[in-house]
């Protein structure tokens, strides 16, 4: 049956030998729409399928493109910020013990990154809510069931968050302890 499907259309020529070549697919399927990247332009048999959700699904998605692309750019900005900061921090010798006020941001940083690869809002999941409309626009989660699962993968993100920024606090404070 492999061969009844449509091939994919490619979205961009690659430039050179780009490391990954993104090409969508016309299909949907039942809980996403099929994107596939080759891995190498010469060998387009280097195929690999990646779903993108399209709908709720509890404990496992709960936004859509724009509240992922919102969450990205949040954690890229408060990436350059940490960066900039230990930069700073280290350029005027601050004590390594003030390094360890960049968990905060590293916090805020690893929430943003982690919610945009998960797919899944933290503060929408504790709240019982989901979105895969424009951003700011929220819709209820009903069934009792979707929300324990909602939670639990919402605190789930949250220790997976905090021990990035642990880790990225500490090698802040050790930095500062080597310079």
């Amino acid at each position: 049956m492999r061969g009844s499907l449509p091939k994919p259309q490619r979205l961009s020529e690659p430039r050179g030998h780009s490391p990954l070549t993104p090409t969508l697919s016309p299909l949907r399927g039942a809980r996403g729409l099929l994107v596939s990247a080759t891995t190498s332009p010469e060998h387009p048999s280097h195929r690999q399928s990646v779903t993108i959700p399209t709908e709720y699904t509890p404990g496992v998605c709960n936004i859509g493109t724009d509240e992922i692309r919102q969450r990205r750019r949040l954690g890229y900005a408060g990436a350059a910020f940490t960066i900039v900061a230990v930069a700073v921090m280290l350029a005027i010798g601050v004590a390594p013990f003030w390094f360890l006020l960049l968990f905060f941001p590293a916090f805020g940083t690893a929430i943003a990154l982690v919610q945009s690869a998960a797919r899944f809002c933290v503060h929408f999941g504790l709240a019982g809510l989901f979105n895969f409309g424009a951003t700011g626009t929220t819709e209820t989660v009903g069934a009792v069931a979707a929300r324990q699962a909602d939670r639990a993968r919402a605190w789930q993100i949250l220790r997976q968050a905090a021990l990035y920024a642990a880790a990225a606090t500490l090698a802040g404070v050790l930095a500062a302890a080597v310079i």
